[in-house]
C-alpha cells in the first residue's frame, strides 16, 4: 500500500512547502517544463506555494517569476523570511560577527572558499576563486570580492548611516565534502549548539544563528498566509531539510535525497532529474494523473 495514501489526508492540503535545488530543480539548477506547468496548475487551483530554499531572493526570483508564486516564502536556510515579489523582509534572524571571524581564520589556514551573505543581501567572497565562479553561474548571484574583516570594523556603503555589519545572513564554506567535515568538527567542538550548521549540497556548508532553521521559518510563514502544519506538505532533499518535518504534516523526498532525509519521509518519489516531485502532486495532490 501507498504509504502516503495510508497516513494523510490529501484533500486537507492547501500549501507546498518546496526546496529548489536537489528537489523541484533538475540537478544542473534548471526547472523543468513539467514541473514548471505543474506548480502553476497548483496555483490556478488555490494552492500555496512556499519556496523554502538556501538561496537567497535574489537567486530564486527567476523560478518563482516562472511560475507567478508570492508571498511570504523562506531563504538562506530560514534566515530570511521575504514577501516576494514585493521585496518586504518580514524576519531576519543574523550569525554574530565573531563565529564569521573565527571561521575567516580557519579557512584561510586550510585555503578554503569563504563567502557571507550581509543583511542588505549582498555576496561577499574573501578570494576569486573557481568555486566562487560556479556558485554564481548555478545561482545568478554575482559576489564581489572583499577582505571580509573589514565588514565588521570599517563603515561600509550600505549599512545604516554607514555603520558596520553587526553579523551576516548566513556564511558559506564551499569545498569538498571531507574537507567541510573539518570546518564542521571546528565548530562542533568550539561553539556545539550555539552555531547552527547544515549542508544545502555535497560541497555547501552553510554556518547560520542557532536560531535559525527551514522550519522555524516556514512556521512564520505559515502563520503570516493563515496556514496550518496539517495543511502543509513539505518536499525537499537535503540535511537542512530535515526541520521542515516539525512544521508539516509530511515531508516527500525524491530518490537522490539524502538517505536520513528519504528514512524520515512519508514518501520517495522519482529522482529531480525525473520531476518526480511533480509527478507525485499531479497524481496525489492535483489527481489530473494516475
Amino acid at each position: 500500500m501507498n504509504l502516503f495514501q495510508s497516513s494523510f489526508q490529501l484533500q486537507n492540503i492547501r500549501a507546498l512547502a518546496l526546496d529548489l535545488d536537489g528537489t523541484i530543480l533538475h540537478t544542473d539548477a534548471s526547472l523543468g517544463i513539467y514541473t514548471k506547468e505543474t506548480l502553476r496548475l497548483c496555483i490556478e487551483k488555490g494552492i500555496t506555494l512556499i519556496f523554502c530554499t538556501g538561496r537567497s531572493p535574489e537567486g530564486a526570483e527567476a523560478y518563482r517569476a516562472a511560475i507567478g508564486a508570492s508571498g511570504p516564502m523562506v531563504f538562506y536556510n530560514g534566515a530570511c523570511v521575504v514577501d516576494v515579489p514585493a521585496g518586504e523582509v518580514l524576519q531576519t534572524t543574523l550569525l554574530e560577527k565573531e563565529v564569521v571571524l573565527d571561521c575567516l581564520s580557519l579557512v584561510r589556514k586550510e585555503n578554503l572558499h569563504f563567502q557571507v551573505y550581509t543583511p542588505d543581501n549582498r555576496l561577499y567572497y574573501e578570494r576569486d576563486r573557481s568555486e566562487a565562479r560556479a556558485y554564481e553561474k548555478r545561482t545568478g548571484v554575482h559576489g564581489t570580492v572583499v577582505d571580509i574583516e573589514h565588514l565588521f570594523i570599517a563603515p561600509h556603503r550600505g549599512t545604516p548611516h554607514g555603520s558596520y555589519y553587526p553579523g551576516v545572513i548566513k556564511a558559506m564554506v564551499i569545498a569538498p565534502p571531507d574537507r567541510l567535515s573539518l570546518v564542521e568538527c571546528f565548530l562542533d567542538e568550539r561553539y556545539g549548539p550555539a552555531v547552527y550548521h547544515t549542508r544545502s549540497h555535497d560541497t555547501y556548508l552553510e554556518i547560520l544563528s542557532p536560531a535559525v532553521s527551514k522550519g522555524k521559518a516556514l512556521a512564520r510563514a505559515l502563520e503570516l498566509r493563515g496556514l496550518t502544519k496539517e495543511q502543509t506538505l513539505a518536499f525537499g532533499d537535503g540535511e537542512n531539510d530535515l526541520p521542515l518535518l516539525d512544521v508539516a504534516a509530511c515531508l516527500v523526498a525524491p530518490e537522490n535525497a539524502d538517505p536520513r532525509l528519504k528514512e524520515r519521509a512519508c514518501q520517495v518519489v522519482p529522482s529531480c532529474d525525473e520531476e518526480g516531485p511533480a509527478r507525485f502532486i499531479r497524481q496525489y495532490v492535483l489527481k489530473t494523473e494516475t
